[in-house]
């Protein structure tokens, strides 16, 4: 989450990328050692908290097989030099399973908590979203889970590897090294911050944010060569390296980390990292000796928008500053809904000399680091290509020879709820509203129907109660909300006591004015059964509009009526038979992240998110349309082969909630594809010969 389900902090400008058995010893944190950075750009590298602590047991079963379906059919224009393309298109409309076979689960039941999957020598390992928010140890369910599936059909929760207080872990790699100074498997995983209960004693609330703990960024290191019993070896933390750039952002220091990926050279080891800061996202360090990480080597997309940018300081008194911040406003632009052209996630060829960066609108970025310490650049895709003209490049990944590379998009903003109004001085307008995710406490208007009301706007609506220091409760409603659809401004306590103060005075609705310029997102962190209304989140420019009208606005909001409608994420295939001119070769979507009349489900997100190449073959985690797996021997036409997807009452029962397929792993030369589900936990499959 990616992304829409996450969000990258600037203290000045913010944006949003919009998801056991017990341990017979404790790994302790030996005392840190000085990292040696590069000249005049450094990291701090501080001890992790001292004990893993033990678990209870996990509960896996094998369920039935799905039903089968016939299989899809695609239509691809014939491959030109800048190919005017229609995307394949994937026919299914329905719940199905297609040459997949769910044959083990490692299910957690905690809605809205799993993010990524990576699998090695028998054992899977997970991470955390943002619920449950890391507790410093592991207790809540929180910090990296790992899966024993030496027995695929029954996976077993073994050791965790916890995350600090106010922590979430998005991202894990583990590989095994043979250097000079290490032998064994390194596991290293991703540092965010996430939101703990507002009335913790311990945590410490940022005062943009209320509730939001925020733990430290970086990245950890752990020896994972025997998984029972996780051994720490480092902990690495980031900041802003140009001294301009980090003036103009407001001094970004500690900054989190989304995404890793390790790779070697000989006898060297690396991990590459996309860290949140403003420039140099991409930044490598050396692990040839994973107790001592050291910086080696950065890159930035700014270098695309002015090459030589990061280099300035404050001595450039001509045009240093100018043209700093001029970067700096470019990588916090873009297309779309989802503007910026921020890095989200790196994938490393097998020879460790070809980085591939997902650079969100700045495009897919092809990196020489033959050279750790000079990251040199080769190509950029064009990041617009495709049906919807945006770019959210959100992860990608080369064939075995790199002439061949599937790049995921990443959007949310297929569409949004229409407020429309029917009389009054705003009548004909329509106003574009987005439902929370996450535990969704309020019902949803897909459960209610079509609600009408009057629109009258009651100003902040903060309940009188506990708030955050500084923050004063007890707000007067500007209007009676009774009957009516209740239009609060968003700031100060919560989406959840915004809307249950509206509740109780009656309001039939609420709609939640943002306070601030950007894209929309709500999340509900824990569910609430008090919730008896539903909620929308519209922008500060609608919000203003209902603000200043003189009232009498009678407006209907239908579950199946939407604005702005455009696809959600899909797939691009590249054609790198030239890695300094990549060519579009197609595009793949499903009907349903087309999505031209929203989607089947208003609770489900239908856009792509990860993806896995092995031959010539993709494996692709598409959110709530599930797993699909594509044969791009000719990738100017992809076939969907395979799918396993799941819904209905029952499965939703047993799986935590709505399917949301998060990660993706295909251990190499095997049968078995590996899944994380944002609700349900761990899946396992068989996939079936595809020509059956």
């Amino acid at each position: 989450m990616n992304t829409a389900m996450r969000f990258i902090g600037f203290p000045l400008l913010s944006i949003l990328l919009l998801l056991v058995i017990a341990c017979d010893s404790s790994a302790t944190a030996p005392e840190a050692t000085e990292s040696t950075p590069v000249p005049t750009r450094s990291i701090t590298v501080t001890p992790s908290p001292p004990d893993v602590p033990a678990s209870s047991d996990g509960v896996a079963s094998a369920p039935e097989a799905a039903p089968t379906r016939t299989p899809a059919s695609t239509q691809i224009p014939s491959p030109t030099a800048t190919p005017a393309l229609t995307a394949a298109t994937s026919a299914a409309t329905e719940a199905n399973a297609k040459n997949l076979e769910l044959i083990g689960l490692g299910r957690r039941l905690l809605p809205g908590a799993t993010t990524d999957i990576w699998v090695h020598r028998d054992y899977a390992y997970i991470g955390t979203f943002d619920t449950p928010c890391g507790d410093g140890s592991g207790d809540n369910g929180s910090g990296m889970r790992i899966f024993d599936v030496s027995d695929p059909e029954n996976p077993t929760e073994v050791s965790p590897v916890y995350s600090y207080r106010g922590n979430r872990i998005n991202d894990v790699k583990v590989a095994s090294l043979k250097t000079s100074a290490f032998e064994g498997d390194v596991l290293v995983h991703s540092n965010e911050a996430c939101v703990l209960e507002p009335e913790d004693p311990d945590g410490q609330v940022r005062p943009d944010h209320a509730g939001t703990h925020g733990g430290p960024g970086g990245f950890e290191i752990y020896d994972v060569t025997d998984p029972l019993r996780p051994s720490y070896l480092a902990s690495v933390r980031i900041h802003e390296l140009n001294e301009v750039s980090n003036f103009i952002s407001g001094g970004v220091i500690d900054a989190g980390v989304h995404n890793v990926f390790i790779f070697t050279q000989g006898e060297r080891a690396f991990v590459a990292v996309f860290a949140e800061t403003t420039f140099d996202n991409f930044r490598i360090f050396e692990i040839t000796d994973p107790s001592d990480p050291t910086l080696v080597g950065t890159w930035g997309a700014e270098e695309l928008f002015d090459p030589g940018v990061g280099d300035h300081t404050f001595d450039d008194v001509e045009d240093g500053f100018s043209r700093v911040f001029a970067a700096t406003r470019w990588l916090r632009d873009g297309f779309g809904s989802l503007a910026n052209r921020f890095l989200h996630d790196i994938t490393i060829n097998k020879d460790g000399d070809r980085a591939y960066l997902s650079n969100w609108d700045a495009g897919l970025v092809l990196l020489d680091v033959s050279d750790p310490a000079d990251p040199t650049l080769i190509s950029v895709a064009e990041p617009t290509s495709g049906p919807g003209g945006e770019g959210n490049s959100h992860a990608a990944w080369p064939n075995a020879d790199g002439s061949v590379v599937v790049e995921t998009t990443e959007d949310f903003d297929f569409g949004k709820l229409a407020i429309t109004v029917i009389s009054g001085p705003l009548d004909g307008t329509a106003f574009a509203g987005v439902e929370g995710a996450g535990a969704e406490p309020p019902p949803r208007f897909s459960d209610l129907g079509v609600v009408t009301g009057e629109l009258v706007f009651v100003g902040r609506g903060c309940p009188d109660g506990p708030q955050p220091e500084g923050v004063a409760g007890g707000d007067a409603f500007l209007s009676d909300p009774a009957g009516k659809i209740a239009v609060v401004r968003r700031g100060a306590c919560s989406f959840s006591s915004k809307v249950l103060n509206a509740q109780a005075a009656g309001a039939v609705a609420v709609v939640i004015a943002n306070d601030v310029p950007g894209g929309l997102a709500m999340r509900w962190p824990a569910s609430d059964p008090a919730f008896t209304v539903p909620a929308l989140l519209i922008s500060t420019a609608d919000g203003d509009a209902i603000e200043e009208s003189v009232g009498g606005d009678v407006a209907t909001i239908d579950p199946k009526a939407f604005t702005d409608l455009s696809p959600w994420g899909f797939v691009r295939i590249w054609d790198y038979s030239d890695p300094t001119n990549p060519v579009l070769a197609s595009t793949f979507n499903t009907i349903h992240s087309l999505n031209e009349k929203g989607p089947p489900d208003p609770r489900g997100t239908y856009s792509v998110h990860n993806v896995m190449v092995e031959d010539q073959t993709a494996y692709l985690s598409w959110y709530s349309e599930g797993i699909l797996v594509l044969d791009i021997s000719d990738p100017y036409n992809p076939v969907e082969i395979a799918r396993y997807h799941e819904e209905g009452p029952e499965f939703e029962e047993q799986n935590g909630g709505i399917q949301v397929i998060w990660g993706i792993y295909k251990p190499e030369g095997e049968e078995i594809i590996y899944a994380s589900d944002l609700n349900g936990g761990l899946y396992v499959l068989k996939l079936s010969d595809p020509m059956k």
